[in-house]
């Protein structure tokens, strides 16, 4: 179609399909269009009085895009209301972006090399690394060190003691002369005068010093016990280890002495093993080629949007119907064909070329009465406009056709409320053939005035002042006429339909 008129026909019609009908076809309520030829007139109109501005397809109501700050997003790819990605940054290092919103992701003990004390998280929450659990062992820089137990913390007066760092000590003999002359007879280590009764491996493990000087041989531990392994010296025992200090938050965990602890559950969408480490609570995104898709914004099914890209030429996202998938939809609703929106062209129909009015329009016969449309006959004559001449003369009608409802299917033109023609009738404006749906609020009608004594009739203009889109598919009739090939249809001169 033509002009701006053809650009937005289609989104008028799909108003006008909801339109209520009372009756017939004067009784259906149109969608006022002037006001959107008015406003569109002017700027941003090609050589062919097309709106270079607008982009192919159809002319839906524009969707404007929000913004992340509108959104309330400081990270990630978000959706920004009309089915496009919109990049809203990245995060500074430590932080993951989680449903639009930077958040810090604490570290572990084990990431931090850290065996035992306390650190900082990542995020300013201290973090737990548990105690040193071996004997004669400390806390030291986040590692668990031994540190040798000397003669003196160990209250050794005498004889050789293991320093419990796989060392020994020399804690010297007792003095002959003091009248305690025997190691090991005051107690473990100790002078006395009492002869020593060495210690046995009952109960030990490791090489403990035996009370009179000497170190034993004892026999090891049995997993998953260790030697101190309890926090004893020279005792087997078994300390279990914890979560946190094993890094993990899901799950059950052997918890290294033959029991088992449970590190919890994860928080949706978050699953234990999700990001692919045992007992940690992750989740490994999807991507647009797993998901088959190709534009907007999508969920990575873990809390935040993949940027699928934007779509070229014709196609918009979702444009086919499916969503985030780049297509287009062709619109076949002109009866003559023409573009798409697609690219490319709708075949026309049957009813292309097919100019004609609704029934009830009111014909001016030649010797000035009013009769239906419908009810006119071949060899009748009606009144017509010479163009050449400037007067109304008296033409005859050849012909009175009467057309399908299919070929009213764009729609119906009300012009100034009162003619209703079909969108590609040609009505008399300016001195020019101009369709019906290419008429523009202002443009000058051409009327019959009043009748002179002499016969003739004056001439006036109008001005449109109304267009409105009705719905269609309704019977219409046409008029074939001989010279000048125009006829008048309820007050306004109108053209034949070549």
């Amino acid at each position: 179609m033509g002009k701006l008129w053809g650009r937005i026909v289609t989104s008028l019609a799909l108003a006008a399909a909801s339109a209520v009908v009372i009756g017939g076809c004067s009784d259906i309520v149109g969608v006022d269009f002037g006001a959107v030829h008015a406003a569109d007139a002017g700027a941003g109109d090609d050589a062919a009085g097309d709106d270079s501005s607008v982009a192919p397809g159809d002319d839906a109501t524009v969707c404007t895009p929000k913004t992340c700050s509108a959104l309330g997003f400081a990270c990630g790819a978000q959706n920004d209301g009309c089915g496009s990605a919109l990049s809203c940054g990245n995060c500074p290092t430590g932080k993951v972006c989680k449903g639009g919103q930077c958040a810090c992701v604490p570290t572990t003990c084990p990431a931090l090399g850290i065996e035992c004390g306390t650190a900082n998280d990542g995020c300013g929450n201290a973090l737990d690394c548990g105690a040193c659990t071996v004997a004669n062992e400390t806390c030291q820089n986040g590692k668990c060190a031994c540190t040798p137990q000397s003669c003196t913390v160990q209250g050794a007066e005498c004889g050789t003691v293991p320093d419990g760092c796989g060392g020994t000590y020399d804690c010297g003999a007792c003095a002959t002369d003091a009248g305690a002359p025997n190691c090991g007879g005051g107690g473990a280590n100790k002078c006395g005068a009492n002869p020593c009764m060495p210690l046995t491996c009952t109960g030990l493990c490791g090489q403990p010093s035996n009370g009179c000087g000497g170190v034993l041989a004892c026999p090891g531990c049995t997993a998953p016990e260790t030697c101190g392994g309890g926090g004893k010296a020279n005792v087997c025992g078994c300390t279990p280890t914890t979560c946190t200090a094993l890094g993990l938050n899901c799950g059950s965990v052997a918890d290294g002495c033959g029991n088992m602890l449970d590190c919890g559950t994860c928080t949706a969408p978050e699953s234990c093993d999700g990001a692919g480490t045992a007992n940690v609570c992750g989740c490994t995104p999807t991507t647009c080629a797993a998901l088959d898709k190709n534009c907007g914004a999508v969920d990575n099914g873990c809390g935040t949007n993949l940027d699928c890209g934007t779509c070229t030429g014709y196609d918009t996202c979702d444009g086919s119907g499916v969503a985030n998938i780049c297509g287009c939809t062709p619109h076949c609703t002109a009866c003559c064909g023409g573009a798409n929106g697609c690219g490319g062209t709708c075949a026309p129909l049957p009813c292309c070329d097919i100019g004609c009015f609704v029934g009830g329009t009111m014909i001016t016969m030649a010797d000035g009465t009013l009769e239906p449309i419908e009810h006119i006959h071949a060899g009748e004559r009606v009144r017509a406009y010479d163009v050449t001449t400037d007067t109304f003369v008296a033409t005859e009608v050849t012909d009175v056709v009467q057309h399908d409802p299919e070929a009213s299917r764009d729609g119906i033109v009300l012009v100034n409320g009162v003619l209703r023609a079909t969108t590609n009738h040609p009505i008399w404006v300016d001195g020019h053939r101009v369709r019906a749906d290419e008429l523009e609020l202002g443009s000058m009608l051409l009327l019959p005035g009043e009748r002179r004594p002499d016969g003739r009739v004056d001439e006036r203009q109008g001005r449109v002042w109304s267009l409105q889109l009705l719905e269609g598919r309704v019977p219409t009739f046409d008029l074939r006429v001989g010279a000048p090939g125009t006829y008048v249809a309820d007050g306004i001169v109108v053209f034949i339909k070549e």
